[in-house]
């Protein structure tokens, strides 16, 4: 028996779901900056040219689909936490403002960036991908030993984590973490001697 809540049921309106969503998000913008003006009929145009860009993204392709199916829930998730936070800090006294002093506006913007890069990774990573071919056939590629062997298992994520779990860029990183530390001891250690 299928029940309201199913999944499948769900993702058969996904396109319906996002048309709505870049519908309002353009008209809102398009109301919010006034590109068009100020004049008396600009309500109209707003309307008709969000209508259209949502549209034109959401039935010319299935990648625009795919990419805000997969960006939007982390982005709601980021915004729930940020006003868990904010009504921690605010539950304490402190004022909204306040708040965004000590958090600040940068780790915003850098952690939905980072959403957005690793959500057009996911969906275009076939396309893209130097060890498959779009139909999803293994390509060739040269090992650390010159041989040319199939890229069988590998994807752009595990060659990132592979890059990144390094020993060679671990001990860079590490280095460059020691000689920061030591700069800033040596930095306030004169800045303390000055003083004096």
């Amino acid at each position: 028996m299928a029940s309201l809540l199913d999944a499948s049921l769900l993702g058969f309106f996904a396109p319906l779901f996002i048309f709505l969503f870049l519908f309002a998000v353009m008209y809102a913008l398009l109301q919010r900056t006034n590109i068009f003006g100020t004049w008396e009929g600009v309500k109209a145009l707003n309307l008709i040219a969000a209508f259209s860009v949502a549209a034109v993204a959401t039935f010319i392709g299935d990648t625009t689909v795919k990419l805000i199916s997969s960006v939007l829930p982390w982005i709601v998730f980021v915004i729930v936490i940020f006003v868990l936070l904010f009504g921690l800090y605010m539950f304490f006294g402190l004022s909204e403002k306040k708040v965004w002093d000590i958090v600040g506006q940068t780790p915003v913007f850098v952690i939905v960036l980072i959403i957005i890069l690793i959500g057009l990774s996911a969906v275009f990573e076939k396309e893209l991908s130097p060890y498959q071919t779009s139909d999803g056939e293994s390509r060739t590629v040269i090992n650390d030993q010159g041989e040319e062997v199939l890229a069988e298992n590998k994807n752009p994520r595990s060659a990132a984590l592979d890059t990144l779990t390094h020993p060679r860029l671990l001990g860079a990183l590490f280095m460059l973490i020691v000689a920061g530390a030591s700069i800033k001891l040596i930095v306030d250690k004169i800045e303390v001697e000055k003083e004096k």
